[in-house]
């Protein structure tokens, strides 16, 4: 089992994967990530009511009490890690972008890229007032490394999987530029002395991520 980073809807599953080995008398699965990932769930432990809080606060839900308790990992590694499960072979990636603990996953054989939440079928989610800071440049600089590995079947973290090298080539290339425009954009309206008022309220042009972009017989 290997976790793209350490948000819940990306690691809870583990939870009924776990409970359906030990009902059949199997093994749990060895859990691999990055080493940051390991320091998040501790981060939400020490910090569970605060962080139930604000994701109360942030999606109207009074009372929210936010899951935790997740299996850790089994394994963890900083820069990179090659596995070699049976003939099969997992070379991951460590970047960052919407979080500091992403791994993306690249099969070599069979030129398939699993992106983790670097790609989620809309813009990227660069920002959020009630959240950590993201990391646009370096969300940037992941997508140029995906695209150079030239998948031809790209495994996003949310939304449909792309078929063909030039459109998961797009999509990546799309990704980047368009976190690139946002980054020096911003970083030029703050060296000119704009508030962040004047920030938001700019409408630059970008190059979303869109559905609409690819015909259906490259999608699902």
């Amino acid at each position: 089992m290997i976790y793209t980073h350490g948000h819940i809807d990306h690691t809870s599953g583990i939870n009924v994967i776990d409970e359906e080995a030990d009902a059949k008398g199997l093994s749990r699965p060895r859990i691999v990530a990055h080493r940051n990932v390991q320091r998040r769930m501790e981060r939400y432990e020490t910090s569970h009511g605060f962080n139930s809080i604000v994701q109360g606060q942030q999606f109207n839900k009074p009372g929210y009490v936010y899951p935790i308790g997740q299996r850790r990992p089994d394994k963890v590694y900083d820069d990179a890690l090659s596995l070699a499960v049976g003939d099969e072979q997992f070379e991951l990636f460590h970047g960052r972008g919407e979080t500091d603990d992403a791994t993306f996953i690249w099969l070599p054989k069979h030129r398939v890229l699993a992106s983790g939440d670097f790609v989620i079928w809309v813009f990227p989610n660069a920002g959020n007032p009630r959240k950590v800071q993201r990391y646009a440049a370096d969300w940037a600089e992941a997508l140029r490394r995906m695209e150079k590995l030239k998948p031809e079947i790209l495994i996003p973290g949310h939304g449909p999987v792309i078929f063909g090298a030039d459109r998961a080539a797009q999509v990546l290339r799309d990704g980047a530029e368009a976190l690139e425009h946002l980054s020096h954009e911003t970083l030029a309206l703050l060296n000119k002395g704009a508030t962040l008022d004047e920030v938001l309220a700019r409408r630059q042009s970008a190059s979303p991520l869109s559905l609409e972009a690819l015909p259906a017989s490259e999608i699902r």
